[in-house]
């Protein structure tokens, strides 16, 4: 649900944004979004990792309830250290967000850090116990205290202002977090045995690094853009990764129930963890696809300034559809516990994206970040596959996952080479769109027999 509200305000408050703000003056709001986000899941520590991982699971002296208050605690730590780091490099992280010394942009950084670190948490809460709802509006408070930050430069005519005012919002969801889970947050930890914390920090510390070279991952294309073309570039790749985060947030819709279902259930229903790795891989392509096709009304509604984003909008598309696959054919290494695979399959990717934004972002700038992107995004794709499946089986058909990922590959292409020609763009789109259907008819069948069959069932009861 939060997936598709958060899509919703994208779709209209970005119209709004890319009219009235600058590409300039939302690339610098974007700077210190993305250096903050590059240590904020770092610094929880992996701890919403290992709560979810160890919630279903009765360790000794674990509970529902100790187990938030340890994941706080010790993300705190995190946070600490996260800060330190910051105040390091606070001449270089001021320089490239405002383009000059200020000591104050990082201690906003600061308190952004350990504020998001802590609602990260806290969100893990209501995703493990099904209320989504407290989930959904979580996540979209903290969609719109971004969108509402670019909107404020037309009232404030400051960014540093506008990150100001970021900030503060960010606190005032802290704090509502903090009091509505003030009794699990104020549980005791030392009556949790030494070893059962050993387990938890043994899970949770190896997917640090894999979420600090992730966060970097991720951030390159735009710390390049920034360094050779300045934040004007950068809010015209931001403005893109905006419309992309449309598909990026029916990824995280589909996470929600992945993770959870897959922690419960992998030892008995692999059949239907297989079959749900189907339809996510359908559902996710075929959503990229329909963007594809329906680009032009997108491009449309925004401001002139970024409508320059159209030539690469197909590429950024890569990485949330190949993450989101890569995330169900890898989840063998959670499951065993191997999370040191993760800081392999990240590392490559990051080498191959900082190796191809070096080579290509000064000669082609937005569009050999995208190229960057799109080219890592695979290569960790096909990382996560080889080595999760090694543990756990999530393909059954290896063929029908080759060929989905090969019909985005191919429509991305066609969207590039035929960007000006609208018509015969559109209609290649929409017969991949239906070739992607074919492909998955007898899951489509599947499921719309059991949606009959469940709806049959609730007419019966009633």
């Amino acid at each position: 649900m939060s997936a598709w509200f958060n899509a919703a305000i994208n779709f209209v408050l970005m119209p709004i944004i890319t009219r009235v703000v600058s590409p300039a003056e939302l690339g610098q709001i974007d700077m210190f979004i993305t250096f903050c986000t590059m240590f904020v899941y770092a610094s929880t520590l992996g701890m919403h990792q290992a709560y979810m991982r160890f919630f279903n699971d009765r360790l000794a002296g674990l509970t529902k309830e100790n187990i938030l208050a340890i994941a706080v605690k010790y993300s705190s730590v995190g946070a600490f250290i996260a800060t330190i780091i910051c105040f390091i490099s606070a001449n270089y992280f001021s320089k490239s967000i405002l383009g000059v010394r200020n000591f104050s942009i990082v201690l906003l950084m600061a308190i952004y850090i350990f504020a998001t670190g802590f609602i990260a948490i806290c969100k893990t809460k209501p995703r493990m116990y099904g209320n989504t709802f407290i989930y959904t509006v979580l996540v979209i408070a903290e969609s719109l205290t971004i969108k509402l930050s670019y909107l404020s430069v037309t009232i404030t005519n400051s960014v540093f202002f506008s990150i100001c005012i970021l900030v503060i919002l960010v606190l005032i969801i802290m704090i509502i977090c903090a009091v509505k889970n003030r009794r699990d947050i104020l549980c005791t930890i030392s009556s949790i045995p030494f070893q059962t914390k050993k387990i938890l920090l043994l899970y949770a510390l190896p997917t640090v690094p894999v979420m600090f070279l992730s966060n970097i991952n991720t951030s390159l294309p735009k710390i390049f853009l920034n360094k050779y073309f300045g934040s004007s570039l950068v809010g015209i790749y931001s403005g893109c990764l905006t419309i992309v985060s449309i598909i990026t947030l029916v990824q995280a819709g589909m996470n929600v129930f992945w993770g959870p279902y897959v922690f419960e259930n992998y030892k008995t229903q692999q059949k239907q963890i297989q079959t749900l790795h189907q339809a996510i891989s359908f559902f996710i392509v075929f959503c990229g696809l329909g963007l594809l096709a329906i680009q032009d009304i997108i491009y449309y509604i925004l401001g002139s300034e970024y409508r320059f984003s159209r030539e690469f909008y197909a590429l950024l598309l890569c990485s949330p559809i190949f993450y989101t696959i890569g995330e169900t054919v890898g989840i063998g290494i959670n499951i065993k516990k191997k999370t040191y695979w993760n800081i392999v399959t990240t590392s490559i990717a990051l080498f191959s994206n900082l190796m191809l934004c070096y080579l290509l972002i000064p000669k082609y700038g937005n569009l050999g970040a995208a190229i960057a992107v799109a080219i890592s995004s695979v290569v960790m794709l096909l990382i996560k596959a080889f080595i999760g499946e090694r543990y756990y089986t999530v393909v059954a058909t290896p063929l029908k996952t080759i060929m989905t990922i090969t019909i985005y590959i191919v429509g991305a292409i066609i969207s590039i080479t035929f960007n000006k020609l609208n018509v015969i763009r559109n209609i290649l789109i929409i017969l991949l769109m239906l070739i992607l259907v074919i492909l998955y008819r007898k899951e489509i069948e599947y499921f719309i027999k059991q949606l009959r069959i469940k709806g049959y069932e609730e007419t019966e009861n009633d």
